[in-house]
């Protein structure tokens, strides 16, 4: 920019110092908002019969604003929204927390995700929430049943008879315990294939399950766990029965 001519000295200098310094600052690009974002996590499940509270955590960056809304929503493995949860700096959320969602064994097993929404803006905050909303990028969990495990004994007594015995245990917050309640079925190989010893399942009373039965020596046999609700099945190993 030329300083007027009827400037002169000093007064012509400051007055192209101003036009250049009013130039640069209409070329200059608005800053640009700091990006928001986030992410979010939570451990897998099993399904025990008591209820139990899994934490749902969340770390997001609101880009500098002070005043922000987090929304959170579960989602099942058939896509069903499960449960919601809002943090709010309003109502002194911090920008890193921990929801807890309970969980009480009637859940469906499989990958559960979960989906967050952060708002950081004027605009969602206060006159459009579908405008300037910011989407986080899903995580996932996964869910699954209780393990059980069997492991078979044989004892043969008079009339060449066997007692089968299966201790069956089940997976347990505090560790693996007896399986009470159990039903159990024991089965001896027949040619390559699996045949039931007798027709019925046996109910394991405090996580023993006991037969009585006459059966050739050297007869393979196993017990199989059948799966339950929130509890996988399993099979023991396979004995073969002694004289």
């Amino acid at each position: 920019m030329r300083a007027p001519t009827h400037l002169r000295g000093p007064l012509a200098a400051a007055a192209t110092v101003l036009g250049v310094l009013l130039a640069s600052l209409a070329a200059a690009p608005a800053p640009a908002q700091a990006a928001v974002g986030g992410t979010t996590s939570a451990p897998g499940v099993v399904l025990y019969d008591a209820c139990q509270q899994v934490p749902i955590s969340y770390a997001i960056d609101p880009g500098g604003a002070t005043s922000w809304r987090l929304q959170l929503q579960i989602f099942d493995p058939d896509g069903r929204t499960s449960q919601g949860f809002v943090a709010n700096s309003n109502a002194g959320a911090a920008t890193t927390g921990t929801f807890s969602m309970q969980f009480c064994g009637s859940e469906l097993p499989g990958t559960w995700t979960v989906k967050g929404a952060l708002c950081a803006s004027f605009t969602c905050l206060f006159t459009d929430p579908q405008t300037g909303t910011a989407a986080l990028a899903d995580s996932t969990f996964e869910v699954r049943p209780a393990q059980s495990s069997a492991v078979l004994s044989a004892k043969r007594i008079r009339g060449g008879r066997y007692v089968l015995k299966a201790r069956v245990s089940e997976e347990r917050a505090q560790g693996w315990t007896p399986y009470a309640g159990a039903l159990v079925r024991f089965e001896r190989l027949v040619g390559d294939q699996w045949a039931p010893v007798v027709r019925r399942d046996l109910t394991a009373a405090g996580g023993v399950a006991k037969l009585r039965k006459r059966l050739p020596i050297g007869t393979r046999v196993r017990a199989v766990v059948q799966p339950a609700d929130n509890t996988y099945g399993s099979v023991s190993g396979v004995l073969r029965l002694r004289r």
